[in-house]
């Protein structure tokens, strides 16, 4: 559901803290049109900057609260350093600013698709001095390769299927999650997934993979709650461990591992 988790993250602001946060940023955005705004701010002890665009300021303001001022995929709670980190559907480059600040020496690829996200994660990986650490991928991750319509309602909502009848539709570049993580096999990697739905395919073709090891992966999951259910079941029967830190109506967030990982977060995992 749009703007769960930062429901979530507003509710553990005091009252007058999250009044002003909304209220600051609504003036702001009154006048702003064209412009946008810098939010400084710290990650594993690193000083980090993060833009807000006003054209696209609901999204980015989402994206501020739960990557910048929140930790939605609970990345401190990660007790594991991995070797390479996936971020695949980058948004505007927040999950992977956050990984490149705490593990200064693994090597970042994000994936992003849309071409004003694109423009945004460059900025950011610029104005924060990490643009030699990440490799930049402009297409998206799903199952297979391809080149699919998919279907803009804002800057961070979209799908690879029309919702509501009136969002943008671009053409855009699909390659294959395992193509692109072959190479990585047998290292630490750690993948993030926010692939509006392809999710499922991309990890029915890992569970047919043989020989995959030293993986984990933190996702968003669409679909309803017996959608959700059956991906957890599908993963473990095929010896994948994991559960799920967050559950809505329609999405959800799991945690999934190889099992010579294993649980390596301190997440209150749940079926």
């Amino acid at each position: 559901m749009r703007f769960y988790r930062s429901r979530l993250l507003l509710r553990g602001l005091s009252t007058i803290s999250a009044v002003r946060c909304i209220v600051a940023l609504a003036i702001w955005r009154w006048w702003a049109i064209g412009t946008t705004i810098n939010v400084k701010y710290q990650k594993s002890g690193r000083a980090l900057t993060a833009t807000i665009r006003a054209p696209h300021f609901e999204s980015d303001f989402q994206s501020v609260l739960e990557l910048a001022a929140g930790d939605c995929y609970h990345l401190e709670e990660l007790n594991w350093r991995p070797e390479c980190v996936y971020d695949c559907g980058s948004n505007t480059g927040l999950f992977t600013l956050y990984a490149a600040a705490k593990w200064p020496n693994c090597a970042v690829t994000a994936f992003e698709p849309v071409s004003h996200n694109i423009h945004a994660i460059e900025g950011h990986l610029q104005m924060n001095r990490l643009r030699p650490r990440v490799k930049l991928e402009p297409c998206a991750i799903g199952p297979s390769r391809r080149i699919a319509s998919f279907y803009i309602r804002s800057a961070n909502q979209g799908s690879f299927e029309p919702v509501t009848g009136d969002e943008e539709s671009i053409s855009i570049d699909v390659l294959p999650f395992f193509e692109t993580y072959s190479a990585d096999i047998g290292r630490d990697t750690l993948v993030k997934l926010d692939v509006e739905g392809a999710e499922h395919g991309i990890m029915d073709d890992l569970f047919n993979r043989q020989g995959l090891s030293r993986l984990v992966i933190v996702m968003e999951v669409h679909g309803d709650r017996a959608v959700q259910a059956q991906l957890l079941s599908r993963a473990r029967r095929n010896g994948w461990v994991g559960g799920f830190w967050e559950i809505a109506d329609h999405t959800a967030h799991l945690y999934l591992a190889t099992p010579d990982v294993g649980i390596v977060t301190a997440l209150d995992l749940k079926d």
